[in-house]
């Protein structure tokens, strides 16, 4: 691992053992003025005159070095990740534009070109395509081209990413297996669930009114009462038992990550029966569990045995059907041809590592989808080549309706919290959520404003169209929009739309067109600090908001951390805005707009994120859901005074029923299914320290 400034005696100990790659200061020197002025004054300004002091030793002699963790297994060679060095400069940690590399990151990948030479590049993790580049592919003259070489690069992508790594870095990424089972009740809830199932069995009059007791102190034990949205000492029993049956469900059927991944190795026994059963979905469960003949087990478990004996025993369906079910069922039929199929797909996982070598080799790596198989068991086998869609469909008429949905139900919920309509939501796009769902919030973003995309025979967007007032039969409601530098990269045609949605909709002259009052009320604030007339009429039409060019995110899940140069939120949130304040559309590409996007943010009263990975959550593995969705809101609230905004989450993980909540119950019922799920903290123990890392 790399090692910071403070932490000199390990950089000394790992030189004394020969456990680092050392470059002498001389050499660094003829790299360094190998490079165009320019770059050399970039890596000067942020980072001092060469060789810097990320990692850097110096001998009895007063000789200087840049190190390099490294491990050496014959002819591979095993490093870590260069360090950016951001963490060891608060200037650099606080920067709002494109940051170079350190030198010791350019080093590395000198060293590595120039002295290791490579046949090929092996990548589990690297965060080169956050570096500067083109927005497609790496070109000679900037920083990301300079550093990828002239050798093959191979990355390795889970089946619901690594399409960043193709587009940018023009890398092969090659999809692997995560292990997706339902994430069950934890123990606490389990409990409550077998008191209510012992309740409806009981017919003694005494019998029923203890255990209605203990379901009032079950719920109070555990503090659901937040979560119910009910008060323990006023709730009719039949409304508390409908609010905890509808929240045991929703935690039920939801499902996790069974721990991390190790190449070639596949879910087998209990955990690959739970797989295909999370993926036939619950369409399977609610066919099945009304034909269940065994009514003394828990209903999960007599599923499971049913596919067992498919599955693992091999029993043909129609037998098994005997067995288990009360009557023979077409329609289960096929629901276990298809566990058959998947269960092959599982299987055939299992030759991952043939395909990582045959890449090596340069030979030809099948194509697949991208997604998680819970939506899309198509994605399996893995060890694939990823592609993308057509960004042009997108929104898709399928993502549409969607989004018609959850916008009519956004504005249900604000209207019964808060009596009154909302009149700005704020969004966070990512390129992720758009690969799987196909556009569903940016058609959200349209739907608000009162318009709709329009397709061409092909079905491409190829604009968009007022939805008539009389149709709408509600307020037009303003948007603004914030997105990951990866979208803004591949989707900038998305930032477009929504400025010519903006547009059409502001020069509608009608009663309650939230878009138009604001976008009238930025073009004064415009003038007033001396922006032309022309000029403000183009920025009060954009409503998307970006890191600057080369860069790609907020920088909050770094400064967070950082706890010494910071000492409220305020500063947190200035650095989001300051971050987050390049607006982009059709004909502007990320100028630095910060007081206007501060007017964006001032009245903003709810924002929308969205979930449609069965693997990640918002706080699985990386903390930019948090930073990114966090941060608006804290922006938000430091802009308008500190009012607090409704936070939704458009859950997108069932393909058959998209939900919106609140994150408040998203983020609960994240919490009970996965962190407080003694099932998940066990399947990532048993994974070691990579489990330890989603811990």
């Amino acid at each position: 691992s790399n090692v910071g400034n403070w932490a000199q005696g390990e950089i000394d100990r790992r030189v004394k053992n020969g456990n680092v790659v050392m470059i002498p200061e001389s050499q660094y020197l003829k790299w360094f003025k190998e490079l165009p002025r320019a770059k050399q004054d970039q890596l000067v300004d942020s980072w001092g005159p060469p060789p810097g002091k990320v990692q850097l030793y110096t001998n009895a002699k007063g000789e200087k070095f840049i190190t390099i963790p490294k491990l050496v297994f014959g002819n591979v060679l095993l490093a870590p990740n260069p360090d950016w060095g951001y963490l060891q400069n608060s200037k650099m940690l606080y920067s709002n534009t494109m940051l170079p590399p350190s030198h010791q990151y350019y080093a590395f990948y000198c060293w590595f070109q120039k002295v290791y030479q490579p046949h090929v590049g092996f990548s589990i993790f690297n965060n080169l395509e956050l570096m500067e580049h083109k927005f497609a592919g790496p070109a000679k003259t900037d920083w990301l081209g300079m550093m990828t070489g002239n050798y093959p690069n191979i990355h390795i992508g889970n089946i619901m990413a690594g399409l960043a790594f193709k587009e940018i870095m023009s890398d092969l990424p090659i999809t692997y297996l995560v292990g997706i089972v339902p994430s069950s009740l934890n123990p606490n809830l389990n409990e409550l669930r077998l008191k209510i199932k012992q309740l409806n069995d009981q017919i003694v009059p005494e019998l029923k009114e203890a255990l209605k007791k203990g379901i009032y102190t079950e719920t109070k034990k555990i503090n659901l009462e937040k979560e119910l949205s009910v008060n323990l000492e006023t709730v009719l029993f039949d409304d508390l038992l409908a609010a905890i049956s509808k929240y045991l469900y929703k935690v039920d059927v939801g499902n996790m990550p069974n721990g991390t991944h190790t190449l070639g190795e596949v879910p087998e026994g209990k955990v690959r029966i739970e797989m295909v059963k999370a993926m036939l979905g619950p369409e399977f469960l609610a066919a099945v569990t009304p034909l269940l003949k065994d009514t003394k087990s828990d209903d999960a478990e007599a599923i499971n045995n049913f596919l067992i004996d498919v599955l693992t025993n091999n029993v043909a369906p129609a037998t098994a059907q005997k067995s288990h079910l009360k009557k023979e069922d077409d329609g289960i039929n096929k629901f276990l041809l298809t566990a058959q199929d998947y269960q092959q797909r599982i299987e055939e996982s299992k030759k991952e590592i043939t395909h990582y070598l045959d890449a090596f080799e340069g030979k030809y790596v099948t194509p697949s989808s991208t997604d998680d198989p819970v939506r899309n068991p198509n994605v399996l086998p893995t060890g694939k080549n990823p592609y993308s869609f057509d960004p042009a469909t997108a929104p898709t008429q399928e993502a549409w309706e969607i989004a018609k949905q959850m916008g009519d139900e956004m504005i249900r919920q604000y209207r019964v919290k808060n009596n009154a309509y909302p009149r700005k939501v704020g969004f966070v796009l990512w390129s992720s959520e758009i690969y799987k769902n196909r556009g569903v919030l940016e058609a959200q973003i349209l739907y608000l404003m009162g318009t709709k995309p329009v397709w061409d025979s092909k079905s491409n967007v190829v604009g968009v169209e007022i939805i008539p007032k009389e149709e709408l039969k509600r307020p037009r409601i303003d948007v603004v929009a914030t997105t990951s530098g990866d979208y803004r990269d591949m989707f900038q045609d998305k930032a477009a739309l929504i400025e010519e949605a903006v547009t059409l909709i502001a020069n509608l002259d009608e009663s309650e067109n939230y878009v138009r009052t604001n976008s009238l009320l930025y073009i004064e604030q415009l003038k007033k600090v001396g922006r032309t007339e022309e000029d403000a009429k183009r920025i009060s039409n954009i409503r998307v908001f970006s890191p600057a060019l080369g860069t790609y995110a907020t920088s909050l899940q770094n400064v967070t951390k950082a706890n010494d140069t910071w000492k409220n939120d305020t500063a947190l949130s200035d650095l989001y805005i300051n971050r987050m304040g390049h607006a982009y559309g059709s004909k502007t590409v990320g100028d630095f707009e910060r007081s206007y996007f501060v007017n964006n943010l001032q009245s903003v009263d709810a924002a929308a994120f969205s979930r449609s990975s069965n693997i990640y959550g918002l706080l699985d593995a990386s903390p930019e859901p948090a930073a990114f969705f966090g941060g608006l809101q804290m922006a938000v609230r430091n802009s308008n005074g500190g009012k607090n905004i409704d936070m939704f989450i458009n859950n997108l993980r069932n393909t058959k029923g998209a939900t919106l909540e609140t994150l408040e119950n998203f983020y609960n019922n994240e919490m009970q299914s996965r962190a407080f799920n003694p099932k998940w903290i066990k399947a990532m123990m048993d994974n070691s320290y990579s489990g330890a890392h989603y811990m």
